[in-house]
């Protein structure tokens, strides 16, 4: 009774040896997962550079077919219009530093 009982409740990997149907489903969601964080990363990165090199512009070229992009891997809305605001604004990021190109003379 008590073994039927830690069987079922119990998930361990001694007793299925880590081939069972759900570590598979694991695995595969687990690799789904890194690739889609990927996909939604560089969409989000393209989204704000293309954002920062048009100043936020919706009616640029560049930012449209970036944010078509962003869209074509479900990178959700909210993340998107983050993405556009910190490249219009890279002052609004929170905690960031703002670099300003300058050049000095060398001995």
């Amino acid at each position: 009774q008590s073994r039927y009982h830690r069987r079922l409740y119990h998930c361990s990997s001694s007793l299925s040896a880590g081939h069972n149907k759900w570590s598979k489903i694991r695995h595969k969601k687990g690799a789904n997962d890194v690739n889609r964080a990927r996909a939604h990363a560089r969409a989000a990165r393209a989204v704000e550079a293309a954002s920062r090199r048009c100043r936020g512009d919706p009616d640029d070229v560049g930012l449209q077919s970036s944010l078509a992009a962003a869209r074509a891997v479900r990178l959700p809305k909210d993340r998107i219009d983050r993405a556009v605001e910190r490249g219009a604004d890279p002052s609004a990021r929170d905690g960031d530093k703002v670099y300003e190109r300058a050049r000095y003379d060398g001995m």
